[in-house]
């Protein structure tokens, strides 16, 4: 499959000089490759619970922290909650 990087540059609004296309191309080809490669290695290397990383249980925690705690960091409060830009605005 080519990757035509000049047309995915464009849909992504970079501009890259004409001179670059054919090594982005060649990085992005090398990369498809190894990607294209991922489910086969599923056949060739065995889950190892000895070396596998532990996950911690997700589960909720109530009043770890205080309200006040937790403005703390927040940059903008008002009337003790967060403050943050109005990004909707009403149609007259």
């Amino acid at each position: 499959m080519k990757i035509d990087i000049a047309h995915l540059a464009g849909l992504a609004h970079l501009h890259i000089d004409k001179e670059q296309l054919p090594q982005f191309e060649k990085d992005m080809q090398a990369i498809a490759d190894m990607m294209g490669q991922l489910p086969e290695l599923d056949d060739i290397l065995e889950p190892d619970a000895e070396n596998a990383m532990p996950l911690r249980a997700d589960v909720p925690e109530e009043n770890k922290f205080t309200r006040d705690e937790l403005l703390a960091n927040a940059p903008c409060t008002e009337s003790g909650c967060f403050a943050v830009p109005k990004i909707v605005e009403q149609e007259a």
